[in-house]
């Protein structure tokens, strides 16, 4: 039994300056991305800003029990620039490496977070995701897009005539796929701090937007997100468990019943059909990798073969690391996210201010070969990095606090 994170044991000091960077992260990441400074954009802007205090951060160790996450991925960086070498695609290779470079600084910067930063990026996260479930709703009804500029999805009606949501990500299965984490968390956060309306009311509409973006996979995956959170608070808190079954059985069992009434889910989840010998669009795409990463085995094909060999896009994290750079990094890759979830595991009767984060993340993490599949390219994607720097940091803070008790 661990002792838990309490605001008596915290003691970190953080930088006035460190903590609006924090609040913006967000912002910056996603909306930044469509306002620019001549020719740089403002997320590109805020990716130096942040570059340089991951350094700062590394001299000053603040990657201490951590450090072999971020110098794997600092590895697998340095790895995509020498597989060029040999990259049948290097023009689409050099195109990757900058949203590469960008996603890693910006999980690095959040893995780097204490106690009290946590709770800063939480706050922003919060705020965040309320507005994108705003703006959704806004450009679901009426149409308009301030930031989304997709012009595959902007003329176009969903299956249930409405207008498709982006708010700015670069196209609607993106803005599912983040709303995996940010939405689901806060869901769950919201019902950690006992606010069951608010928590009810976010799950129902982050899956009516999820279904208007036509990615009944995201709805598939929240609502399994749900069920792990509930059978791991099963496992841990057998005194407390009635509460947490009634919450997750009720909030499921509604969710799936408002939204079949309405139209919204069928049991026909991924749109199988098997009439045709085929069961997803992207099985063609799958097997390409597959088949890509079995002939370069031990090296893999270089960075931006992965995208010519499936003649649009990867749409798998997993495969695209093993197409591009053999076996051993993804190999290397899943063994990194097993470590991750026993971490957490390990740790899921730790507390932040009463939260059980720990709990509510790993729920999330079981299901990364899913979360990482929804977007086409989702290495080069932030959700994805996002997510990666705050299982990150909370393994950090939960092994420096666990250390401290020990000593």
């Amino acid at each position: 039994m661990y002792e838990l994170i309490n605001n008596k044991s915290i003691n970190n000091n953080t930088n006035k300056y460190i903590n609006i960077l924090i609040i913006v992260l967000l912002f910056a990441s996603f909306f930044g991305a469509y306002l620019k400074i001549s020719v740089i954009s403002l997320s590109n802007m805020y990716s130096i800003i942040i570059g340089l205090i991951v350094i700062r951060r590394m001299l000053k160790k603040r990657y201490k029990c951590n450090k072999y996450y971020i110098f794997f991925f600092f590895a697998l960086i340095f790895y995509s620039f020498i597989s060029l070498l040999w990259s049948n695609n290097i023009n689409e290779g050099i195109k990757i490496i900058a949203s590469l470079l960008t996603g890693f600084t910006t999980m690095a910067f959040i893995a780097s977070f204490n106690v009290k930063e946590i709770g800063i990026f939480i706050q922003g996260l919060k705020l965040f995701v309320i507005i994108v479930l705003l703006m959704s709703f806004y450009e679901i009804l009426t149409g308009s897009y301030i930031f989304f500029n997709n012009n595959l999805f902007i003329n176009r009606i969903t299956e249930y005539g409405f207008h498709y949501p982006g708010v700015a990500f670069t196209n609607p299965n993106d803005l599912a796929q983040f709303l995996i984490f940010g939405s689901t968390f806060i869901v769950l956060l919201k019902f950690e701090e006992k606010k069951l309306i608010s928590s009810f009311l976010i799950l129902f509409a982050t899956i009516i937007i999820c279904a208007n973006a036509e990615s009944k996979l995201s709805i598939l995956t929240i609502l399994i997100v749900l069920g792990v959170y509930y059978l791991v608070s099963l496992a841990t808190f057998i005194k407390t468990a009635l509460r947490r079954i009634i919450f997750s059985t009720s909030i499921i069992f509604l969710s799936l019943i408002v939204l079949y009434n309405f139209g919204y889910l069928d049991f026909n989840l991924l749109k199988i059909d098997s009439s045709q010998a085929y069961y997803t669009e992207r099985s063609y795409l799958y097997s390409n990798l597959i088949r890509t990463g079995i002939d370069n085995l031990f090296i893999g094909a270089g960075l931006g073969t992965s995208y010519s060999v499936s003649f649009t896009t990867p749409h798998n994290m997993i495969l695209f690391i093993f197409a591009d750079f053999g076996l051993f990094w993804v190999v290397s890759f899943i063994i990194l996210l097993i470590f991750a979830f026993l971490s957490l595991f390990k740790f899921k009767k730790m507390t932040i201010k009463g939260i059980y984060y720990n709990i509510i993340t790993l729920s999330i993490l079981i299901l990364f070969p899913i979360f990482s599949s929804i977007s086409s390219v989702n290495e080069q994607r932030k959700a994805i990095w996002i997510f990666l720097g705050f299982v990150f940091a909370l393994i950090n803070i939960s092994k420096n606090h666990w250390r401290k008790q020990n000593d």
